[in-house]
């Protein structure tokens, strides 16, 4: 009878311990992040005729694994990890795109820089298509980009095909902190990347006749 007695007593233990992990486990807060874009520049692009660019950025590609709601590390050559309560705002292969325009239209001083696919576009002078290949941390503490990109005319005429690769070191976060050091040094390497981008349409040929010209 009494062995009766403390195997119940072990089983409600036991199940009080799983219900009350359950409602911590529920009650723990996600928490969600976005990339940030760069700030404006001192001064104004030095040709006139930039700020009457038309680029398109898209379509923008990233591999599947990073095709999920949480943040992504990467735990060794192998492996991934999956942050257990720290997600992005938006699917990141919208974000990517919307932040790289963002950064393009503030290096290039013009507004007229649009996500493709856009329902309606006007003439572009430039496009640009990026194939990301890797974009996330490890735990080592840095973050990296690698990314294919194609600028194009307007008439679809391929003028670049470059390769990328960077790196940003991850501020050593404080025990139980959350994922903004990381998205920090992603959004550090975006906005390389951005300016890469920027510079590769700037050093494009000068004598093209822009509209309004």
């Amino acid at each position: 009878m009494i062995r009766h007695f403390l195997a119940r007593k072990s089983i409600i233990t036991v199940t009080l311990a799983i219900l009350v992990a359950a409602g911590c486990a529920e009650t723990a807060p996600t928490r969600f992040y976005t990339l940030s874009k760069v700030d404006a520049p001192a001064a104004v692009p030095a040709r006139a005729a930039e700020s009457r660019l038309a680029v398109g950025v898209g379509p923008v590609s990233l591999p599947q694994y990073l095709d999920r709601p949480q943040v992504v590390r990467r735990a060794g050559p192998n492996r991934f990890e999956l942050a257990g309560f720290d997600s992005w705002g938006e699917p990141l292969e919208d974000m990517f795109a919307r932040v790289v325009a963002q950064n393009v239209s503030t290096l290039l001083g013009t507004d007229r820089v649009f996500v493709i696919p856009r329902r309606r576009l006007p003439e572009l002078d430039y496009q640009v298509e990026v194939e990301v290949l890797r974009f996330d941390a490890d735990v080592g503490g840095n973050a990296f980009l690698v990314a294919r990109w194609e600028i194009f005319d307007g008439e679809g005429k391929q003028l670049r095909l470059e390769q990328t690769t960077l790196s940003e070191p991850v501020a050593e976060p404080v025990e139980g902190e959350s994922y903004e050091p990381v998205i920090a040094a992603m959004s550090a390497t975006l906005a390389a990347f951005s300016r890469q981008l920027t510079q590769a349409i700037q050093s494009m040929p000068p004598d093209r006749s822009f509209p309004g010209s």
